[in-house]
């Protein structure tokens, strides 16, 4: 893979994750942000630790952040917390695979098509490895 690809791919999963923030705003109270989703399951506990939220939007929360899958894309994301989403290569990883089959079976350099799109100003790293949109 390019860089170019990868980093076509990090914008792909930026706006699978967007899909999913509106959904999730447009079908469950209480929705604000992502990281809500946390104190909705956990201190809140009126959602379960994982379902579906309206008919399309599957959940389950973990450790630090959720696992979404919609339309059959993966959107694995940990908050921080002030709340911002953040994803590490493993989630980059788990969410290409979600997508068409892979063109190649060479590694992805994640990091390298990260720090361009913090140049850019798209992302910002939380710390080694761990990146969030602007």
């Amino acid at each position: 893979m390019s860089v170019a690809q990868d980093r076509d791919a990090i914008l792909a999963f930026l706006g699978a994750l967007h899909r999913v923030d509106a959904y999730a705003r447009d079908h469950l109270k209480g929705m604000d942000r992502p990281s809500d989703i946390l104190r909705l399951a956990r201190s809140q506990r009126s959602i379960a630790p994982k379902g579906v939220i309206g008919e399309a939007l599957e959940y389950n929360v973990h450790g630090a952040g959720c696992r979404f899958v919609l339309d059959g894309a993966e959107v694995d994301i940990d908050f921080t917390s002030d709340g911002a989403c953040t994803f590490d290569s493993w989630r980059l990883d788990a969410f290409v695979e979600t997508q068409s089959a892979p063109e190649s079976e060479e590694p992805r350099d994640w990091e390298t098509a990260c720090r361009i799109l913090v140049a850019e100003g798209v992302l910002q790293q939380i710390r080694p490895g761990w990146f969030a949109s602007v």
